[in-house]
């Protein structure tokens, strides 16, 4: 496939001599993933990273800085109560976290909203109880949210429900690398998620 092997050789020749090497990670541009092109990333090495996550278009009631109404008026993925969501808004550039906090369903099938923001710009992390290591358990999907501190929100992770435990440890991997965490306090809890304090080691 023209475009992929362009796409390596672009990324090698960046490289140069400076002896780096390529990360084995490939995004498929539009998320637009098929068989073929599993196959061949497959053959030339490379692990294919996509969305495995459920997407709705919900219209925007009104909103504030604590969160958003939202309706959708059309059959979609089912939402539960206190789920964790991402949503971009329409006037914004990158994806926040939420939770929903009440639903109503309408006479005529639609669904009304009540979302509430959680506090931050979220990145992505993988994590793990440190316990873990030693029985080969994988890493998990987290999110990491930065301190706010006009509202005097601590730093925190967002974490699988049931993850939690006061003073467990968690080996945390970000764009920045390898990290340790202590939990400390449970801040919120929801359906699928729980968000915690932590301080790290």
């Amino acid at each position: 496939m023209p475009e992929i092997d362009d796409g390596i050789a672009s990324i090698t020749a960046a490289l140069g001599d400076s002896g780096a090497a390529m990360s084995p990670f490939f995004r498929i541009p539009g998320l637009a993933r098929n068989d073929q092109i599993e196959e061949y990333t497959r053959s030339k090495g490379l692990q294919v990273w996509s969305a495995d996550f459920p997407a709705d278009d919900w219209d925007v009631i009104n909103h504030s800085a604590n969160g958003f109404r939202l309706a959708r008026s059309e059959a979609g993925q089912k939402v539960l109560h206190d789920q964790l969501m991402a949503l971009c808004p329409p006037d914004g550039e990158n994806f926040i976290l939420a939770h929903s906090c009440w639903l109503m369903q309408e006479e005529r099938g639609g669904v009304v909203a009540g979302i509430a923001v959680l506090p931050g710009l979220p990145t992505g992390v993988a994590l793990r109880p440190e316990a873990s290591q030693a029985t080969g358990e994988p890493f998990v999907r987290g999110f990491l949210l930065p301190p706010v501190a006009a509202i005097g929100e601590p730093a925190s992770l967002v974490i699988p429900s049931g993850m939690y435990s006061a003073s467990r440890i968690l080996e945390v991997e970000d764009e920045h690398g390898h990290w340790r965490a202590v939990m400390k306090k449970l801040k919120q809890r929801g359906s699928d998620f729980e968000r915690v304090t932590f301080e790290v080691i």
